[in-house]
């Protein structure tokens, strides 16, 4: 996505991915500097929350044959992405929120171009909770046109609630 009419934060996130956004395929993708993939969103906000450090990201732990025998197993491995003095400033830059059942979270979001006249892309980064977070995550919602009501504030939250319990 196209974060140079972005918030300062989403441009950030792209700009640290200097060297391609990696995938959960154990590939990376190469883009501009202004661009950011989802993957990448979620693992910027999980470099904030873990001192400049995210997990690699994977899509399968492991593969096994028909009788259950081991064929391949992933091995995530913990990636530098930010110092530890950038990770916490940038983490101070989200906003701290609270869910309806307790429980409080960092929260970023933006609206960048879709390429659709009068259409835009919502994204938010969400890290949980706020104080030592251990869920990082990436809502997008497609070509909307403009968040409504906290549409995608109410989505992230949901998402909080399921994945930390208070």
């Amino acid at each position: 996505y196209p974060v140079e009419d972005g918030t300062r934060m989403f441009r950030i996130a792209a700009e640290s991915f200097q060297n391609g956004i990696p995938t959960p395929f154990g590939e990376s993708v190469k883009t501009e500097a202004n661009l950011l993939t989802p993957v990448g969103a979620a693992l910027f906000a999980q470099s904030c929350g873990r001192k400049g450090v995210y997990r690699s990201p994977y899509v399968v732990t492991k593969l096994t044959d028909a009788g259950g025998k081991l064929i391949y197993r992933t091995e995530s491995e913990d990636i530098r992405l930010l110092s530890e003095k950038n990770a916490r400033e940038y983490s101070e830059l989200f906003s701290v929120k609270e869910t309806k059942s307790g429980v409080k979270y960092r929260y970023a979001e933006t609206e960048v171009d879709s390429g659709t006249i009068g259409k835009k892309h919502c994204l938010a980064m969400v890290l949980a909770p706020a104080d030592n977070p251990t869920v990082a995550v990436s809502v997008v919602l497609e070509q909307q046109s403009g968040v409504k009501n906290g549409e995608i504030s109410e989505i992230t939250e949901q998402i909080i609630d399921a994945a930390v319990k208070p």
